[in-house]
């Protein structure tokens, strides 16, 4: 698929040195990002595919995802032309970039399909591959390059439906899969994936290349250059992911690979999670720990709601866990719902919650096998006064979670960078 940022591309004919020298390349850029968007009836933003190197890329997001209500995805159908056609200025923009205007737009409320939770649809892949193929071989044997608005699908009866958070960049890689791609390119207003937050640390450098584990563990844990279901797609045709800066093409941005190539041993990356709070649940020897467990996190599985690191104490028969300051409310009334006859009887169970906490997350691929790592990075908080309230690590090594309080999270995060030399060239 034609790429609209590499020095190696071509779009029509127009090299990316030529579309950073016109100035209608700023209509572009400025289509592709999310505050400034003023493209008419449509709010989405489009990708586009096609042409010899079989590439996807995503321009931008679409301004309405985290705001989007719940019930607005079954408000249309999907072949609604008011609810799928590429605005007029998103098609004047790729013309002036050499793509020409595209009178056959589609949506991907025609190609994916997808379940009816409206708000958070999952899609529908073996149906969804078929739609996309058959809607789009046409136009690619004509030589013409699709322009696919994203963020939505429909269900099966035709209801248009809303992907949530990370919608856009997630249709680009289904579409992407759906054509088997050799790549699929998301272009945003972020150079790539980053060793961790540069507000934090400015001295925080780009990463050229992660592994999708790498990726999906960043972005669960808080980075928001990308939502963790944007790989999913993609993982089992092996087809790599590009990050990329519609605002600073030249930049190389982050490929995220299946597995990550003479990766470097030991930490990658850090994020956080700021806002968190830590539920511990006791229970008396009357409810083991399996049925203590058990029911909590049966309760946490009703609500759809996640924990960001678990720690235990069977022999004394206590659960710690920590949740998004989003979900506290949730997670409290769900808990007190389940446990709300031990609480009554006796008191066998008992839930005491730490506030204002923040989750700090090492991640590398390679940490496993690599001695010492928790040693120093301890050491080095411990250096700076700043106490580590939970700890949790993965059998896979993967990651290693630990919890501070709120307020100690920025040292704690420059801390550890430091520590491993993260931002050194």
């Amino acid at each position: 698929m034609k790429d609209l940022g590499a020095e190696e591309g071509k779009l029509d004919g127009l090299s990316i040195r030529n579309l950073r020298q016109n100035p209608r390349f700023r209509n572009q850029a400025r289509v592709g990002r999310h505050d400034t968007i003023d493209v008419g009836p449509d709010p989405n933003l489009v990708s586009v595919q096609g042409g010899a190197h079989n590439r996807t890329a995503v321009i931008g997001r679409a301004p309405t995802e985290r705001g989007a209500s719940p019930g607005a995805g079954s408000a249309a159908k999907a072949g609604d032309d008011r609810n799928h056609s590429v605005p007029p200025q998103s098609c004047q923009a790729l013309a002036g970039l050499g793509v020409g205007f595209i009178k056959d737009g589609a949506s991907v409320a025609e190609l994916i399909v997808t379940d009816d939770h409206f708000g958070n649809a999952a899609p529908i892949f073996d149906e969804t591959n078929a739609k996309t193929r058959q809607r789009l071989a046409g136009l690619r044997r004509r030589g013409i390059v699709p322009v696919i608005t994203g963020f939505r699908g429909a269900t099966r009866a035709g209801a248009c439906t809303t992907l949530g958070r990370g919608g856009s960049d997630y249709s680009g890689t289904i579409v992407g899969a759906a054509l088997d791609a050799d790549e699929v390119w998301i272009w945003t207003d972020v150079d790539g994936v980053m060793t961790t937050d540069p507000r934090l640390v400015p001295e925080a450098r780009i990463l050229p290349e992660i592994s999708y584990r790498e990726a999906i563990e960043l972005s669960f844990f808080g980075a928001k250059v990308l939502h963790p279901k944007t790989i999913q797609p993609v993982m089992k045709k092996k087809i790599p992911v590009w990050i990329k800066n519609s605002f600073n093409p030249a930049c190389p941005g982050t490929c995220i690979v299946p597995a990550a190539a003479n990766s470097q041993r030991g930490v990658k990356a850090i994020t956080h999670v700021s806002k968190a709070h830590i539920i511990t649940l006791t229970g008396k020897e009357s409810l083991s720990f399996p049925q203590l467990a058990a029911k909590a996190f049966g309760s946490l599985s009703l609500g759809d709601i996640p924990t960001l690191m678990v720690t235990q104490s069977s022999a004394d028969n206590i659960l710690c866990f920590a949740v998004h300051d989003a979900d506290l409310r949730r997670v409290k009334a769900q808990l007190e719902k389940t446990f709300e006859l031990e609480m009554l009887h006796d008191d066998r169970v008992a839930i005491e919650i730490m506030p204002h906490v923040a989750i700090v997350v090492m991640i590398g691929e390679h940490m496993k096998g690599t001695p010492g790592l928790s040693g120093r990075a301890f050491s080095s908080l411990g250096r700076r006064g700043i106490n580590v309230i939970a700890i949790a690590q993965g059998s896979s090594e993967l990651s290693i979670s630990f919890a501070v309080k709120a307020p100690d999270v920025k040292e704690a995060v420059k801390a550890i960078h430091e520590e491993f030399a993260l931002g050194a060239n």
